[in-house]
Parts: structure tokens; C-alpha cells; sequence
């Protein structure tokens, strides 16, 4: 009985140090995460933002932000760059942040970082993704994720919609369909910032086909300001 005592005694002994060495091991990756998104975090805000750097891409313009479009590989440690970004604001100078999640919600890799409540826009790619997207005819599946969307802690939620066929695998919207079927649905939350368009290669007119849409004023009594169509460049 002794040894059994003993030997139980050395394998519980054994099964404390081994969860004290999974926890080391984890804070020590946290610390190592933590040092490589404030290092990521200093080379945007010197290379794009205020700072200063001899690398400066654009030279001496300054950008307003920095947009988060995640879309391989895991989504930890984005919200402590979301939050070490925010911290380079000032009275005199805001960073914004946006990012541009897919539309099956909520999204894989941007989740943590969006719950943070700190993105100014949340640009929703609903494209690419059959589950959540206009599809045959049916706008019911894009509704329904714009409603899930919406109750994100953002400023402002914009529908991301493919500018032309080609410019997506799936999800491209006649203009017809989105002013007449889509916009009426998805107008009616507080949230809604606009619609977003990839990308500025493929706009052959769309966006001049919706903008009064979508610049409607209101809907259902809503009213919205700062509503916009926003553009990717590529």
C-alpha cells in the first residue's frame, strides 16, 4: 500500500508539473505574441502613420488607419494589435481602424479583434460565400448574416458586394436587385456605413448605378449620416 501511496503520490506530482510547464509554455508564447504585434504595431505607425521612418513607402503622407483583411492562418493576437494601434490616437490625430471580414459569422480569424470594439468600420465581404450571400435570386441568406452583422460593437457595418462578375468567384448583385430587393432590408439598421465594391479595377459604372441608393437618406424612419460607397484600389 505504501509503494501504491507513493507511486500515486509521484504521478500526481508529475501531472501538476506537467500543467505548470503547459502554462509556462502558453504565457511564454503569449509574451513572444505580445512583443511581435507591438513590433508589428511600431513598424505601421512609423512606415504609414505619424511616426517616422527612412522606409517610408508613401513618403510624407500620412494615412488615416489601418484596415484588417485577415484571412489565413489564426485569428489570436489581432486584438492586441488592434488595441496597441488604437493607443497611437491622439486629441489631435485619431488612427482608424477597419477590417473586412468574411460574411459567415462570426468570422474565423477577425472575431477576437472586432469584439475589442475599438474598428470604426467593419466592411463585410459577402462574396465568395454561398452560405451568406445573394445567390439565384435569393437575398434571404444575405439578409439574414447583415442581421448578425449589425450587432457587432463597431461604428459603422458596409455591405462589401463584387463590383462586376468577374470581380468574385460568387455573390455579385445585379444594381437592379440591390437598390430595388437588398439596400431596402439592409438600410433599416443604424449601422449601416454604405456599400463597399471590389475593387476600382472592375467598377465599369456600378458604383454610379447605386449611389443615389445608396445615398438615399433614410429608410423606415432611419436616418444615416457619413453613407458612402467605398472602393478598394488594387
Amino acid at each position: 500500500m505504501l509503494l501504491s501511496t507513493v507511486h500515486d503520490f509521484t504521478e500526481t506530482e508529475q501531472a501538476k508539473r506537467t500543467v505548470a510547464g503547459w502554462r509556462t509554455g502558453d504565457e511564454a508564447k503569449r509574451r513572444r505574441e505580445l512583443e511581435k504585434k507591438a513590433r508589428v504595431a511600431n513598424y505601421l505607425w512609423d512606415n504609414f502613420l505619424g511616426g517616422t521612418s527612412n522606409s517610408r513607402p508613401f513618403e510624407n503622407a500620412v494615412l488615416d488607419g489601418i484596415d484588417f483583411n485577415i484571412e489565413l492562418g489564426s485569428g489570436d493576437y489581432y486584438d492586441i494589435l488592434a488595441r496597441t494601434l488604437n493607443r497611437c490616437s491622439t486629441v489631435l490625430k485619431k488612427v482608424y481602424l477597419s477590417a473586412a471580414p468574411q460574411c459567415p459569422f462570426p468570422d474565423a480569424h477577425l472575431n477576437n479583434a472586432i469584439n475589442t470594439g475599438l474598428f470604426d468600420y467593419v466592411r463585410v465581404q459577402f462574396y465568395n460565400n454561398p452560405p451568406c450571400q445573394y445567390t439565384n435570386g435569393n437575398t434571404g441568406n444575405l439578409v439574414n448574416s447583415w442581421n448578425e452583422w449589425t450587432t457587432v460593437n463597431a461604428g459603422q457595418v458596409f455591405l462589401g458586394l463584387p463590383a462586376a462578375p468577374a470581380a468574385a468567384g460568387s455573390g455579385y448583385i445585379p444594381p437592379d436587385v440591390l437598390k430595388s430587393q437588398v439596400l431596402p432590408n439592409v438600410r433599416t439598421s443604424s449601422k449601416f456605413g454604405g456599400v463597399m465594391l471590389w475593387s476600382r479595377f472592375y467598377d465599369g459604372g456600378y458604383s454610379t448605378a447605386i449611389k443615389d441608393s445608396v445615398n438615399g437618406g433614410s429608410s423606415n424612419g432611419v436616418h444615416h449620416e457619413s453613407i458612402g460607397i467605398a472602393i478598394i484600389l488594387n
